[in-house]
């Protein structure tokens, strides 16, 4: 692989960068805010040279920076560019995020419309009304919220492992969210998912108890507040409460201290 040459591109030859269909959706007010810059520093600095490959007829393709182009030219100045290679999806979306231009929904869907099975699947679920993270989670067989996940996503290793939990979910989500506004949202989700992994949880009692009475079901901070405010649902009117608030986070301390590896001896 040949080392990045940075060159200098003129605005009238501009034109000779093609753009990659691989990039985020395009913010005009974005790219305004760039060429103001360019206009106040005087022309484009090399410190914002983008990353290009050459391409035949002495074209170049974009492998980022489309912004950063697009802000050239409204300000109508050249740009500076490395010409290094053509780089993978999967390079394109590790630049994105490492620079904080992309996030975990740009890069899920930039694999999802490249065509990768298990980031489709997982886009689905999303627009089904799972919060991204929690449904990376939960089909890669952890609870909603058991920690960051990212990575994996970012970096095209992301699997599918079990739809199981994550059906159940969208069971509830589809009957309750109709009738409760706050039968939703990324806390509702955390909560939740704690619950779907005990035995002595039934579904359909919950769905039943937030149709009954949907105006019990307030926003909460945290997760272990809207798990004991579920358990109150869960049990309004029961002759036999289940603790299930109780028992959910139990399950949750005793996964956490799974996950924490012991110190080796010195």
């Amino acid at each position: 692989m040949s080392k990045p040459k940075l060159i200098y591109i003129p605005f009238a030859d501009l034109s000779k960068i093609e753009p990659n269909e691989v990039q985020r959706i395009y913010m005009p007010r974005h790219a305004e805010g760039i060429s103001r810059s360019i206009t106040l520093a005087g022309g484009f600095p090399p410190s914002m040279a983008f990353s290009v490959f050459s391409k035949p007829g002495g074209k170049y393709g974009l492998n980022t920076g489309h912004h950063r182009l697009a802000a050239a030219k409204l300000a109508k100045s050249g740009v500076w560019v490395f010409v290094t290679h053509e780089w993978s999806l999967q390079e394109i979306v590790a630049e994105g995020v490492k620079t904080k231009a992309w996030t975990l929904h740009d890069a899920v869907k930039a694999y999802a419309e490249d065509g990768w099975p298990d980031y489709i699947t997982l886009l689905g679920y999303h627009k089904k009304g799972v919060p991204l993270g929690c449904a990376v989670s939960m089909l890669s067989g952890n609870h909603a919220g058991s920690g960051p996940q990212g990575e994996a996503v970012t970096t095209g290793f992301f699997k599918v492992k079990t739809t199981k939990s994550i059906d159940r979910m969208l069971k509830i989500l589809a009957e309750v969210g109709a009738v409760c506004e706050n039968a939703k949202g990324t806390i509702f989700v955390t909560a939740l998912s704690a619950l779907l992994d005990l035995e002595e949880f039934n579904c359909q009692q919950l769905i039943e108890k937030i149709k009954e009475i949907p105006e019990r079901l307030k926003k909460r901070n945290d997760r272990n507040q809207m798990l004991d405010q579920l358990e109150e649902i869960y049990n309004f009117r029961s002759r036999s409460p289940v603790p299930i608030a109780f028992n959910a986070k139990a399950r949750l301390r005793s996964r956490s201290a799974a996950q924490v590896k012991p110190k080796k001896a010195a």
